[in-house]
């Protein structure tokens, strides 16, 4: 599945690559890599989070079961109204602290012989597909001296880190 280069844009020396205008952001870059083959992909997730989204995304376009746990709340947000809206599977888990989200996520993906995609996608299978979309962005933009970027798991960081080995990374 080819994916669109990401926009980057100019702001005098400041470059910025724009992957949140990536239906799904920057996971769907190496996601399809870690769901081949996979018939049902589970992920237990936090309700704001972006890896729903792009699990969602992925599975629409490759056609396997996304099935979401999240904590149980009042009215879903907006983010969580794409993933169904998607096609994805949502189970909504009371008391949802995400050790327990994560608990039945993960219970469940065992029970249905499911795949279980651990917070963020921070697996070792996705850090290489990851790199190589950065090393082509590199060659757009060369090797700047500092990258700024958003930080969950904290995986962007250290793919980054090893795609740019010679920028500072900041991650926030």
């Amino acid at each position: 599945m080819k994916l669109p280069e990401p926009k980057i844009i100019q702001h005098g020396r400041i470059k910025v690559v724009r992957d949140d205008l990536l239906e799904g952001g920057s996971k769907t870059r190496f996601l399809p890599f870690l769901v081949q083959g996979a018939e049902e992909v589970v992920f237990g997730g936090p309700c704001c989070g972006g890896a729903p989204l792009a699990l969602s995304v992925i599975a629409k376009r490759m056609g396997f079961k996304a099935t979401i746990f999240y904590a149980q709340r009042k009215e879903l947000l907006p983010r969580q109204k794409q993933v169904a809206k998607n096609g994805a599977t949502i189970h909504q888990v009371p008391f949802g602290y995400m050790s327990n989200v994560q608990a039945k996520a993960r219970s469940y993906a065992d029970a249905a012989g499911a795949l279980f995609l651990p917070l963020g996608f921070d697996v070792p299978e996705a850090a290489n597909p990851f790199i190589e979309q950065m090393h082509t962005v590199r060659k757009r933009i060369g090797q700047p001296n500092q990258i700024w970027c958003a930080s969950g798991s904290g995986m962007l960081a250290r793919c980054l880190g090893l795609a740019f080995p010679d920028s500072e990374i900041c991650a926030v």
